[in-house]
């Protein structure tokens, strides 16, 4: 294991020692003392590992920032709650700007933020429901057109502050899984309660408001190397099942870490590597060589 890594689950431990988390009782209520002590320790020792564990920390931003971020959340702990001080803590060290480099929001058990019921998709620029579980089928296929108070521009603008990313398509995979997420949209101020979520939706050509509220549970499923989103869970509804089409090749065995496949009416050969890895029944090497081999 890298010493980042090792570093960031280290990390995680220590950021959960201030309890379990559920949905907020208005009015909001400030961090008790002996809590935010609690956290201002771990703020503190991550400010001092992060630099002594990164290869380079200080790639895309300078010391002087780093400290000053540092500072700012210290001195507003006191006044925070548990999941808008993560969300900050998330904020720092996504100001590394690398892929490795993260605080995993979405699909770290120990965070245990909600979840609303319904999966979203960049489809090219724009976001659109893509999944949903029974209570909210209707929602299928239809464009979101604001997140809360703000437009999806400005939701997305938001929540890339929370990612650490290599490029601008870490932005557009990681954002959806961020934006149904009640505690993130109340900690960034995109929604007002952390007890529903209003979206503002276009399908068939009409606009209107809908109320989504989270799930009870803060169960996550955790995000593999392999994205493996696009496999339904029971009781939810895809778009793909509103149609005839058959299922694209890309989506045919995603399951598996590697395979290929020789299409003979375009005499193409079609391979997918999903994950980094060997198979119980095959390593790496001997698919690369069996690949060469069907190819030769």
């Amino acid at each position: 294991m890298s010493n980042t890594k090792f570093f960031l689950l280290f990390l995680l431990f220590l950021l959960f020692l201030a309890g379990p988390p559920a949905l907020a009782q208005e009015p909001i209520q400030k961090t008790v003392k002996t809590e935010a002590e609690k956290w201002r320790e771990d703020l503190s020792y991550m400010a001092e590992q992060m630099p002594r564990r990164h290869k380079n920390l200080f790639h895309t931003m300078s010391r002087e920032q780093f400290d000053v971020a540092v500072k700012r959340l210290y001195d507003r702990i006191p006044s925070l709650q548990r999941h808008q001080i993560i969300v900050e803590l998330a904020r720092i060290v996504a100001m590394v700007e690398d892929g490795h480099t993260n605080l995993r929001l979405a699909h770290d058990p120990e965070v245990r933020f909600h979840t609303l019921p319904v999966n979203l998709y960049f489809f090219k620029d724009e976001l659109f429901v893509r999944t949903a579980n029974r209570e909210y089928t209707e929602l299928l296929g239809a464009r979101i057109v604001r997140v809360g108070n703000v437009s999806v521009d400005e939701a997305t603008a938001r929540v890339r502050n929370l990612i650490g990313r290599d490029n601008e398509m870490d932005i557009k995979f990681f954002a959806p899984y961020l934006l149904v997420k009640p505690e993130i949209l109340h900690a960034l101020e995109i929604t007002n309660s952390l007890e529903n979520v209003q979206f503002t939706i276009e399908k068939e050509g009409k606009q209107r408001v809908v109320s989504v509220k989270p799930t009870s549970s803060t169960e996550v499923k955790e995000l593999d190397d392999t994205d493996t989103s696009w496999l339904n869970d029971p009781g939810w509804t895809d778009m793909r099942d509103k149609t005839s089409a058959p299922t694209p090749l890309w989506l045919k065995d995603i399951n598996n870490k590697f395979w290929f496949e020789f299409l003979p009416d375009s005499k193409i050969l079609y391979v997918q590597v999903n994950e980094i890895g060997n198979k119980k029944d095959e390593t790496l090497a001997a698919f690369s060589k069996r690949l060469c081999k069907q190819s030769s």
